[in-house]
């Protein structure tokens, strides 16, 4: 039952993905900015996108929370709620650049049941339901076995170029990718064999990506390699680390060690 009511919420999570990605690009290079009180940058943009998303989510589903990054809300209840991020990629769609994205999930008892990550400006639609799939379109993801050795990974600048880092363990260093959530749809689609975020993402950031990839046939996993949880107030996550299956437990082991030396 929750999967069928997961399914059929996809189609509301495409819906307001596309308004916030619509609000956004209108205002993308006349955004008014300022920074938020943790000096992150936040714009009209977020918030117009942020709104559209709202409007659409509660008129379709008012029994359900919503917790976004811009507007805030109570994830902690049992029935579903919305996680929203309305600009992933905040400095990159301030820049004028392509690589920012939209992010709706469908979060219960704590795990996302269903996610979208959209860019406006290419018109790349990523979606997932458990135990459904994930897609680019309609064109199905699924990831084979990468090999470790040369495979493209997205991490923290040290974690490539200090000694015995990344590069030293016969890694490739993947190109910048300014939104969070499209660099873990670059391991969802095979792009990327995978990802090591810093300590930061929060719930918002993850949730979509996690059950896109999850659904692709990869794994998203804190460093002790459990799920990590949305229904929590504290929001924020330490380090994340994504990947294919044949590559995450090598990425986690090694990030494991990077993150314990710095602490």
């Amino acid at each position: 039952m929750a999967e069928a009511d997961a399914l059929a919420d996809l189609s509301i999570l495409v819906e307001a993905a596309r308004a916030g990605g619509a609000a956004a690009l209108a205002l993308q290079g006349q955004a008014t900015q300022w920074d938020k009180d943790d000096g992150t940058p936040v714009s009209d943009g977020d918030l117009a996108a942020d709104d559209a998303i709202a409007t659409i989510l509660s008129a379709r589903r008012p029994q359900y929370g919503i917790l976004t990054e811009e507007r805030g809300g109570a994830p902690e209840q049992a029935a579903p709620v919305f996680i929203v991020d309305p600009i992933d990629g905040t400095r990159a769609y301030l820049a004028g650049k392509p690589d920012w994205s939209v992010v709706v999930a469908r979060v219960e008892r704590g795990r996302p049941s269903a996610g979208v990550v959209f860019q406006p400006r290419t018109g790349a639609m990523f979606t997932a339901v458990a135990g459904q799939g994930a897609f680019c379109g309609e064109r199905p993801l699924r990831l084979g076995q990468v090999p470790s050795e040369g495979a493209v990974i997205a991490a923290p600048g040290p974690l490539h170029t200090s000694e015995g880092g990344l590069g030293d363990q016969g890694f490739a260093r993947a190109p910048y990718v300014g939104s969070l959530a499209l660099r873990l749809m670059r391991v969802a689609d095979g792009t990327f064999g995978g990802v090591i975020t810093k300590a930061g993402p929060h719930h918002w950031d993850l949730a979509a990506a996690d059950i896109i990839v999850q659904e692709a046939g990869g794994l998203l996993t804190s460093l002790n390699g459990g799920a990590p949880r949305y229904n929590t107030a504290v929001t924020r996550h330490g380090p994340v680390v994504a990947g294919a299956t044949s590559v995450v437990d090598r990425l986690r082991a090694f990030a494991q060690s990077r993150y314990a030396a710095a602490a």
